[in-house]
């Protein structure tokens, strides 16, 4: 998924000092579950506060609870023990001690001791619940059901929830997404009819008779998506809708709902209020036509005049509280925001996002981003103590991918069709943004030196570029289909390969940096999904059909190894001829996913790791200098591979002091350097994805000054390609590794 210099230390001292590869286990560094929330309840206090959700969606189930006593200023995951089995749609808290959590199938399940113990309790009904209006600790109002039957669902307790009647009336109901009680008696519920056309529906004697009200909204597709009364006679509502023009309007009512009129409109598809009192309203609204945008309305005069903000996330926000000073909201990815400012500023608690790509620049400093092609939901956290805190680096843009080259230069990729990158050369405190051009999707990139790299995407999209991802051009890899992997071992010598998402696969390879490009025959028809190089001879390709595909002579010829999974490859990784792993996605409903590892070289395959939540998939592995083993993905997962090697400590300050002249290199260069004692020295050449290429000394000098001479030359005696390539220097138990580039 990136550039594999990451590799280069466990690599080195992997041929410097035998490692020893062991079976181990993933554990989980760090992991919060990413669900859709979809309610929100703030008490009047506006110190406590609860929200809930689910994964939202396929078999697989995955519910949470998150509250806060403290405002906001942390919020914790609250005990469920039925999280895996039963998806909650919403909840309500009438006190610190007291609430309810409710969701598909009926489920109902109440807390007295503050959400330490939760108890389920009958509803009567196996059909889904969703919203709630409690008016004290012992009388309330739920509805729900979506397409799940004719009535319009109304479930009441007037005993706390010990025992609920069932109001449901009427035959016509598709969903009731909201329900709003002022009091005992007055109250208005939401939704769409089986024609999928708005309604209205009010009762003043508490549930027994309802009434639809005439709203001035009729178009097809158009659902109450929420409702809030300021008292018996003010409120307003809002809808859920692709279809009307102008976007989101706002009803509003002064005489219990009567008469509607639209106030206002928010300008957005997906709409939920809330109100204060009579004055103060906020409503948050999502489009996704034409282009993914969230806004949140305020108005402070009643609903005469709005002022508009934009919040810092593209999600699908469900929840929303006015409390106080405070407006809430709870959107997607578990995202939990407030502002104090009417929307000027914002805090963020709880994000959860998909981490898309993994780097480690040294055995301290690595980065875990996430980011859509949308570009304002992007996410950076970067660790500067070896994994063992994670902490956000907003300065950082965040992306689809994340390369570093060294500890100063690297790049976060925005994919999409306007794909953009953002480069960094002072190790991410600052970031120039360039595009990469065109308007075919760009899905990845890869680059070999701080300079040369290449971006990739659909309909044959190669792009380069020679500064450093400043400007890009293109070039052509002979096939028409999606570009999916791209690797080059050296400035001149690289592999192509793509072709799912239309056309037949292929893999292409080039010796001139990509100016022209040769196919190579695969041994049957397959897609190319990624790749993963030691040299330019031993090469594996992960494919669309589960089976990776391995090449020992720079893929003249291709051969089928051992099939691996029905999942699709999200990353792929050899650390040795013989050593891998590989990260599959397994869609449906569950969307799980699964780690392989081969002790074989891509022979056999044995299932390492498999998801244990709904959705939790890994979609990036990356080596950390000192050789362990991380992946990120899903639910904000973070993961490292214990057990993976057994290296010694090395100390790359010791008094030995390394000169190499001239560097860069023609055709020769000379090392000089001095020992302080007699000790057994080793200089090693790699190149930069940890291959031997030389072995300039291994034996026992005597003290003093000494002079090596290497001729950039392999072992066949032959001209190294110009590079970037490494001296790592052994003397007795310790250390030093240094660049030489070779023009």
């Amino acid at each position: 998924m990136k550039t594999k210099n990451l590799f280069l230390f466990a690599m080195i001292f992997s041929l410097v000092t035998p490692l020893v590869y062991s079976q181990g286990s993933w554990t989980i560094n760090q992991r919060k579950p990413n669900i859709m929330l979809s309610d929100l309840c703030m008490l009047p206090d506006g110190m406590h506060g609860y929200t809930t959700g689910n994964t939202s969606g396929g078999a697989g189930v995955l519910s949470g609870i998150y509250y806060t006593t403290d405002g906001g200023e942390l919020w914790d995951k609250m005990n469920f023990t039925n999280a895996q089995t039963v998806g909650l749609n919403g909840i309500f808290f009438t006190s610190p001690e007291t609430g309810w959590v409710f969701g598909d199938n009926g489920k109902i399940y109440k807390t007295t001791d503050s959400g330490v113990n939760w108890a389920a309790q009958s509803s009567g009904t196996n059909r889904s619940l969703v919203r709630a209006s409690f008016n004290d600790e012992n009388e309330g109002w739920i509805v729900g059901g979506w397409s799940d039957g004719n009535a319009f669902l109304v479930i009441h307790t007037n005993d706390g929830g010990a025992s609920w009647q069932n109001l449901s009336f009427g035959s016509s109901a598709f969903s009731c997404n909201t329900v709003y009680f002022s009091d005992a008696l007055n109250g208005w519920i939401g939704g769409a009819t089986n024609t999928l056309n708005p309604y209205i529906y009010a009762t003043t004697d508490g549930g027994v008779s309802w009434d639809m009200q005439t709203i001035p909204l009729s178009n097809t597709g158009t659902q109450i998506s929420s409702i809030h009364f300021a008292n018996a006679i003010k409120g307003w509502a809002v809808v859920n809708s692709l279809y009307e023009t102008p976007a989101g309007p706002v009803l509003y009512t002064e005489d219990g709902g009567q008469n509607w009129s639209v106030q206002y409109y928010t300008s957005q598809s997906y709409n939920q209020i809330d109100v204060k009192d009579e004055m103060n309203i906020a409503i948050v609204g999502m489009s996704i036509l034409p282009g993914s945008m969230e806004r949140l309305c305020v108005t402070n005069d009643g609903g005469q005049n709005w002022t508009v903000s934009i919040p810092p996330i593209v999600e699908y926000t469900n929840g929303i509280q006015y409390i106080g000073d405070k407006i809430w909201l709870a959107a997607n990815k578990s995202i939990i925001l407030s502002t104090e400012d009417l929307g000027g500023t914002w805090n963020w608690e709880n994000y959860s996002p998909v981490f898309q790509s993994m780097e480690w620049i040294s055995s301290q400093l690595g980065w875990a981003i996430a980011g859509s092609n949308v570009g304002t939901d992007n996410y950076s956290m970067k660790t500067t103590d070896g994994g063992i805190t994670w902490e956000d680096s907003p300065q950082a843009p965040g992306g689809a991918q994340v390369i570093f080259y060294d500890e100063l230069t690297g790049w976060m990729l925005t994919e999409g069709n306007t794909a953009k990158v953002s480069r960094t050369t002072d190790g991410g405190g600052t970031w120039s943004l360039h595009s990469i051009g065109g308007t075919n999707w760009i899905g990845e990139m890869f680059f070999i030196s701080a300079d040369s790299g290449w971006a990739f995407g659909s309909n044959g999209t190669l792009k380069i570029t020679t500064n450093g991802g400043v400007t890009w051009a293109n070039q052509n890899v002979g096939s028409a289909s999606y570009v999916a992997s791209v690797w080059f071992v050296n400035s001149q010598e690289g592999w192509a390969g793509g072709g799912y998402g239309g056309g037949n696969g292929f893999i292409a390879h080039t010796m001139d940096g990509g100016a022209t490009w040769e196919q190579q025959s695969m041994p049957y028809d397959d897609h190319i999904l990624k790749f993963s190089f030691l040299d330019n001879k031993n090469g594996w390709a992960a494919t669309t059909s589960g089976t990776v595909l391995i090449t020992v002579n720079g893929g003249d010829t291709w051969s089928a190894g051992a099939y691996v999974s029905t999942g699709l490859a999200e990353d792929f990784m050899m650390i040795n001829d013989q050593s891998g792993w590989m990260l599959t996605f397994i869609g449906g409903s569950d969307q799980s996913g699964e780690v392989y590892r081969t002790y074989d070289g891509g022979q056999s395959w044995t299932l390492e790791w498999y998801s244990d939540w709904p959705k939790a998939y890994l979609t990036d592995v990356s080596v950390q200098p000192g050789n362990y083993l991380w992946a990120c993905g899903n639910h904000s997962a973070i993961m490292q591979y214990s057990n993976m090697v057994k290296t010694p400590e090395y100390d790359v300050n010791f008094s030995g002091q390394f000169i190499i002249s001239p560097n860069p290199v023609n055709d020769f260069a000379r090392i000089y350097f001095e020992l302080d004692h007699a000790a057994r020295v080793k200089l090693f050449i790699f190149d930069m994805h940890g291959q031997a290429i030389d072995i300039i000394e291994n034996n026992i000098l005597a003290k003093g000054p000494h002079e090596k001479t290497w001729t950039a030359l392999n072992r066949n005696g032959n001209k190294l390609p110009s590079g970037v390539y490494i001296l790592s220097a052994q003397i007795d138990d310790q250390y030093s590794i240094q660049k030489i580039v070779v023009q």
